[in-house]
């Protein structure tokens, strides 16, 4: 595992790094209930549920909004190459509407999937992961080493505050 000097590039680490957990767990809780099978309930569904719309739906959004307004371009200007950016910009807009209806099966799972709304959460849950994982591990490979290399202090620590507060 990479050690980041900066601050910026340390938080985003630590947000892959939670949201890698929340996907690892909902992996876990599809593999062990199947899409085909009926719904599952309970207060584990229920903890779930609620987990997926707080970092689905809040963390995540403001997470790629930052990058694409703030990251990416400071990307750009300092290697001059935007094919990364492209990639990984490209990946946001496939995961936005995905996370976006997770969040609303999530919603009408809260009280109880219905046969046919619990197989398009399991399946697109399952995309989801994919998708995710394979996006976190482009990020920690090459978004956040290039930002070491690209930010510095004072940029860094300006970066650092306005996430901090949009957050």
């Amino acid at each position: 595992m990479m050690e980041y000097n900066r601050q910026i590039t340390r938080t985003l680490h630590q947000e892959h790094l939670a949201t890698l957990g929340f996907v690892e767990r909902l992996d876990t809780f599809l593999a062990r209930n199947r899409g085909d099978a009926a719904a599952p309930n309970g207060d584990d569904l229920k903890r779930l549920l609620g987990d997926l719309r707080a970092t689905i739906g809040g963390e995540v959004t403001k997470h790629f909004d930052f990058e694409e307004g703030r990251l990416f371009p400071a990307l750009v200007a300092g290697f001059g190459d935007n094919a990364m950016v492209m990639i990984l910009t490209q990946e946001h807009e496939i995961l936005r509407p995905l996370a976006k209806q997770l969040v609303t099966l999530a919603e009408i799972g809260n009280n109880q999937f219905e046969p046919a709304a619990w197989s398009e959460f399991h399946r697109q849950g399952s995309e989801y992961i994919e998708r995710m994982m394979s996006h976190i591990q482009k990020e920690e490979m090459a978004l956040l080493p290039a930002l070491e290399d690209v930010l510095d202090d004072e940029q860094d620590a300006s970066l650092l505050e306005e996430y901090a507060m949009n957050g």
